[in-house]
């Protein structure tokens, strides 16, 4: 069997990155929101994959 079962987007809820604070955006023009860490990332990614949503 599956080490990571099927359908996790149903347990997993949506999680996004911190947004950064209007001040540091002002000065940088960098993203909005923060990095994720890699495990988050590809947690929220398995989201994606599992869906069945084409777009």
């Amino acid at each position: 069997m599956a080490k990571q079962p099927m359908l996790k987007f149903v347990t997993v809820g949506r999680d996004m990155p911190e947004k950064r604070a209007a001040e540091a955006r002002r000065q940088d023009f960098h993203e909005i929101y923060a990095e994720y860490a890699d495990a988050k990332a590809k947690e929220q990614a398995g989201q994606c994959s599992q869906c069945g949503v084409p777009y």
